[in-house]
């Protein structure tokens, strides 16, 4: 949380991690110092994430289907493509409205944006009116 202080305990944990709540609050109610916090990783190391070679918009597309957005004020029905997102090609652009779905979050993108997959396989979105 922005702005918070973690306590964690000052004692190293178990694999099965603390008890209980209660462990928290003993620390902190008895003054310990609020430690730094640590922080484990589970997963594809940074250096080795990329994006899939070879792809096509056209082999990521799901299925289209109809969505609403307002815009100016108003409720409009639109158009939408679904994209399956590991399969998103690098530097294509997509526009919006478009939804990328993924096994653990769903991105959507509006009417009057777009995005493209760069190259370590980060999505970046470019927000209507943006002059970045």
């Amino acid at each position: 949380m922005l702005g918070s202080t973690a306590w964690l305990p000052s004692r190293p944990q178990s694999s099965r991690g603390l008890k209980n709540a209660n462990d928290f609050r003993s620390e902190k109610e008895r003054g310990a110092a609020p430690a730094a916090p640590r922080l484990f990783v589970i997963g594809a190391p940074f250096d080795r994430l990329t994006a899939p070679e070879g792809t096509t918009l056209a082999k990521a597309r799901v299925k289209s289907g109809q969505c609403a957005f307002r815009i100016d004020g108003e409720l409009r029905p639109f158009e939408a493509m679904f994209y399956r997102r590991h399969l998103l090609p690098v530097g294509e652009a997509l526009a919006g409205p478009a939804i990328l779905l993924q096994r653990e979050s769903t991105t959507v993108i509006p009417p009057r944006c777009s995005a493209f997959n760069a190259a370590a396989g980060n999505l970046v979105l470019k927000v209507a009116g943006d002059v970045r």
